[in-house]
């Protein structure tokens, strides 16, 4: 038996996985070693985790994670889960998971929409080529910290119009001021704390400044990622919920843009059970 688990921003799926079949599955919050100790991964898997997964040695554990993206970081992770599992373990990129989900062995152009944003070249086993995303404070066009970002940075200064800075200060029970401190106060967790926002502009999509900020983050993405790639022979393959939860908009924006969009899949981790089925982590 094995586990697989897919930590795409604050949140990570995983499945206890018997021959092809999932036999647990569950979700917690997500870790990310760019924000998190060792013992903290630790702390937050063993609370998070039901204890079936615990109860014995597992032939491997792959793992693909948000923040996994140079040895350094895999290292944090790595000994955490080896720690907690006792158990052979793999750990790699949420977007080399997202590929692997959506592609199985297949090559192609793999995006992913989350919180963050990533995208890649597979060949049909890793990552050959990628922009580098840049993270929420150099890059990120296209996720939901990146709209999230424009929007709050609009209502603070008073540029979004002022049906949607009354309506969006009700709902949040919130004022201007409260909203820097709130994000310049979460410290480590700052993209965390931005995304949320996303929430609003998703229900409120049909006003038409909601659905520009939508349109023009998804936009910003296919400019500055998606056009270093030959998209136009392999089209995009997209993970992650921001694509799909803004369905719509982004299929508009991809199409305006000249992008064939092949498949939208907010969870791949069917996928990348099915790849991993019968296997164990490779021996270095």
């Amino acid at each position: 038996m094995i586990i697989v688990a897919l930590c795409i921003g604050d949140r990570a799926e995983w499945a206890l996985v018997e021959g092809t079949e999932i036999v647990e599955y569950t979700t917690t919050d997500g870790v990310n070693p760019f924000f998190m100790t060792r013992r903290e991964i630790s702390h937050a898997i063993r609370l998070g985790l039901p204890e079936v997964f615990f109860r014995r040695r597992w032939d491997g554990v792959f793992y693909y994670g948000s923040g996994c993206a140079n040895a350094d970081k895999d290292k944090i992770v790595e000994g955490s889960l080896t720690a907690q599992f006792r158990s052979p373990v793999s750990v790699e990129s949420d977007l080399l998971g997202v590929a692997r989900g959506i592609l199985g062995r297949d090559p192609g152009l793999v995006c992913l929409l989350a919180q963050g944003a990533n995208s890649g070249f597979y060949d049909g086993k890793s990552i050959v080529k990628n922009v580098m995303s840049g993270g929420y404070i150099l890059g990120d066009e296209g996720s939901a910290v990146h709209m999230a970002k424009n929007f709050v940075s609009d209502v603070i200064k008073g540029i979004a119009p002022q049906d949607v800075i009354d309506d969006f200060m009700l709902t949040y029970g919130t004022s201007a001021s409260e909203v820097v401190n709130e994000v310049y106060e979460s410290q480590g967790h700052i993209n965390a704390a931005l995304a949320r926002y996303a929430t609003y502009l998703a229900e409120n999509i049909r006003h038409d400044y909601c659905h520009r900020i939508v349109y023009d983050a998804f936009l910003s993405f296919f400019e500055r990622n998606v056009a270093q790639y030959d998209y136009r022979k392999y089209g995009i393959s997209v993970g992650g919920g921001v694509a799909d939860r803004f369905k719509d908009v982004f299929l508009k924006a991809a199409e305006d843009f000249g992008v064939r969009v092949n498949s939208i899949d907010a969870s791949p981790l069917p996928g990348l059970v099915k790849y991993h089925a019968g296997t164990e982590p490779e021996k270095e």
